[in-house]
């Protein structure tokens, strides 16, 4: 088995980890053209518990924001269906 991982910075200045493993060398060479690293199975471990991490801040931050997004357009139709009825 060979073990790849990936780090990217994206716009937002959010880090992303991509993993991959492969099992031959034809395999490997495109993942390397791709980006990828060569790493050991402890570092691509590292990689992708980092990565996991990454995810759940993302859904926990998406989650966080649905309350606060459900009510501002739950009030945006309050405004819009008192409007209507004067």
């Amino acid at each position: 088995m060979i073990y790849f991982h990936a780090y990217s910075t994206g716009a937002d200045g959010r880090q992303s980890v991509a993993i991959a493993v492969v099992e031959d060398a034809g395999h490997a060479a495109r993942f390397e053209a791709q980006g990828y690293t060569r790493c050991t199975q402890a570092a691509f471990r590292a990689a992708w518990q980092l990565r996991d991490a990454c995810a759940l801040a993302q859904l926990r931050t998406a989650a966080s924001a649905a309350p606060r997004r459900l009510s501002s357009e739950l009030a945006a139709h309050q405004v819009g269906i008192n409007r209507a009825l004067y």
